[in-house]
């Protein structure tokens, strides 16, 4: 009977030991995971290319007969935050027809493409 509570005290050690590594595992790679997601965008240049892919994608209208396909979506780049903020003009819709002064800006920033 002794000898089986010794193995048996072993086998719970061994178990807690196994949980409190795989948990330590845990607790040290999420930093990591937590650095490399907020990052962003390796360059600039990165986070402009995706700014401007997001604009086209959401449309354009047109504006009389002279100005057709102006983008409802446009980008500028934040240095000091090191961002290109993707603004929508929430005033218009996409594909639609508008006159010169016939509709306002109305815009929001949308996104933030951080790098």
């Amino acid at each position: 009977m002794v000898g089986f509570q010794e193995d048996h005290r072993l086998t719970v050690v061994g178990l807690m030991s196994k949980r409190h590594d795989g948990f330590m595992k845990r607790l040290l790679l999420a930093p990591l995971l937590l650095m490399l997601t907020s990052c962003g965008y390796g360059s600039k240049y990165k986070a402009n290319e995706a700014c401007w892919d997001w604009a086209e994608a959401g449309g354009t209208i047109d504006v009389d007969a002279d100005k057709k396909g102006i983008l409802r979506r446009k980008c500028i780049v934040e240095e000091e935050t090191k961002q290109v903020i993707g603004i929508q003009n929430m005033a218009v819709n996409k594909g639609g027809d508008y006159t010169k002064g016939g509709y306002s800006e109305d815009s929001k920033a949308i996104k933030r493409f951080k790098y």
